[in-house]
């Protein structure tokens, strides 16, 4: 299962676990990039189906907060890369195994 950890780093480097968030019981290809305030986590999504799915997390004083997800692919959806390409706008790539039609 795949997890987000919100981490404290204090005055003398000791990290200390803040708050956690269940991305999925079956998410693997794992990639992330902030955007804004924003984490958006995409990964694909291994329970029942492979899917591509992406998410966003954010932070709330001491909490990680799920803010919102969308299904990008349907299909079989690996080996996931995401990258910034402006301000508001992230890229992502993915290799795609599977014979679902795209969304």
């Amino acid at each position: 299962q795949a997890e987000c950890h919100l981490l404290s780093v204090s005055s003398t480097d000791d990290l200390s676990i803040l708050s956690s968030e269940l991305v999925s019981p079956g998410a693997t290809f794992l990639t992330t990039e902030v955007l804004g305030s924003s984490l958006v986590l995409c990964f694909s999504h291994w329970t029942g189906t492979s899917e591509a799915m992406c998410k966003v997390l954010e932070t709330t004083g001491d909490a990680l907060q799920e803010m919102g997800n969308v299904t990008v692919d349907l299909g079989i959806s690996r080996y996931l890369t995401l990258a910034r390409v402006r301000a508001d706008r992230l890229l992502l790539c993915f290799e795609r195994q599977g014979p679902e039609e795209n969304m």
